[in-house]
């Protein structure tokens, strides 16, 4: 039998995100040891015309990372389920694989979000890009 013991849900606000962490609760609340829980958010890198300062960015990202995990935070407090959260700017899935990588996560449970078969052959996905470079189980969901 496995046991996970780092699990990482990576959210971008999606309801394919919010269903991978009602995952999460479900298969932490089902076992009988203590599960250390991830949640994290990778704010998109943007193009700007004008020069951004440092501060302004890390106010970005907060905002938006507290819009998008505030309400998955409420959720786990609510639950009772310790957690801790994650945030970083630019691109979604490298900053996902580097989390699971420098955490050590032995599962990654994310959402999939239904991208036009064309986008997905010129870009591919962001889940796609995490299966292909982690070493351990992804779990997706649609």
């Amino acid at each position: 039998m496995y046991t996970y013991n780092r699990i990482l849900v990576p959210m971008d606000g999606s309801q394919p995100g919010e269903k991978a962490l009602n995952h999460a609760i479900g298969i932490i609340s089902t076992v009988n040891y203590p599960v250390q829980l991830t949640i994290m958010h990778v704010s998109h890198a943007s193009i700007v015309n004008e020069p951004i300062t440092e501060v302004e960015d890390n106010q970005s990202v907060d905002l938006e990372a507290e819009l998008i995990l505030g309400p998955a935070m409420s959720r786990l407090k609510e639950a009772k389920i310790p957690f801790e959260i994650f945030t970083e700017f630019g691109d979604p899935a490298s900053g996902i694989i580097r989390a699971a990588y420098d955490a050590n996560i032995d599962l990654i449970i994310m959402g999939t979000r239904g991208m036009g078969i064309m986008s997905e052959l010129l870009l591919g996905s962001v889940s796609h890009q995490v299966v292909k470079e982690v070493s351990c189980p992804v779990f997706l969901v649609k």
